[in-house]
């Protein structure tokens, strides 16, 4: 995997489990960006998920959707998947395993390799992360908040996987600092960070870990001093 060099001794110690927590909160987010887009038009579903913020939320939210929808419903799906992730992200990959990409629509399909490669990345799989990314139609979301995730979550799955070039330049086509990606703000940088150790431009990445530093010092114990975990 590439060489990140970690400006920031002090933050060395981090445990990765603090690190791992941190970083499924922030695609926890993310993930919350893509599924409010896609559940406008239901607002049955819309209504489960409003009140899923803590951990018995979850738990009631959850026993709602396998009370109401029927088995294999792809929205209902990717809802179970997006509140399992915050507390078991492999049982939420499991379940989006379960969706047939080739009987859905594409946006819809994208959505969950998307989410998919976005929950390998956070547990370190990114082999299996860039066979979703490779997988993915970056010009067919019509949303800008859509898109910008879908390079994000790319970009990182190539620059961890010796596509660094391709990388830097896909990310680099959406601006972190732009209010429309506020939401997922955290992510680009932590993508960002990935490419350009990746391509050995280490003033830019110092620039983003010390922004990921100051979003939260946990999510740079994703990087340990002198290398990543990929």
């Amino acid at each position: 995997g590439p060489i990140v060099r970690l400006p920031y001794p002090g933050f060395g110690g981090i445990s990765f489990p603090k690190a791992l927590a941190a970083v499924l909160t922030v695609g926890a987010i993310a993930a919350a960006i893509w599924f409010r887009l896609y559940l406008q038009k239901s607002e049955k579903l819309g209504a489960i998920l409003k009140g899923a913020d803590t951990e018995g939320g979850r738990k009631e939210a959850l026993e709602k959707l396998s009370r109401d929808f029927k088995k294999g419903d792809t929205q209902a799906t990717i809802a179970r998947a997006q509140l399992e992730m915050q507390d078991d992200p492999r049982k939420a990959l499991e379940t989006l395993a379960t969706v047939d990409l080739s009987k859905v629509l594409g946006p819809i399909a994208d959505q969950v390799r998307a989410l998919r490669a976005m929950l390998h990345l956070s547990l370190g799989e990114a082999t299996e992360a860039r066979v979703l990314a490779d997988a993915l139609d970056l010009g067919k979301q019509q949303d800008g908040k859509t898109r910008a995730m879908f390079a994000t979550v790319a970009g990182e799955a190539w620059a961890r996987t010796g596509n660094a070039k391709k990388a830097v330049e896909t990310l680099e086509l959406f601006n972190p600092e732009d209010p429309e990606f506020a939401d997922s703000r955290t992510q680009m940088y932590r993508a960002r960070a990935f490419a350009y150790a990746a391509v050995n431009d280490t003033k830019s990445m110092a620039r983003m870990l010390k922004k990921l530093a100051d979003v939260n010092p946990h999510l740079l114990g994703m990087f340990e001093i002198g290398r990543a975990h990929v």
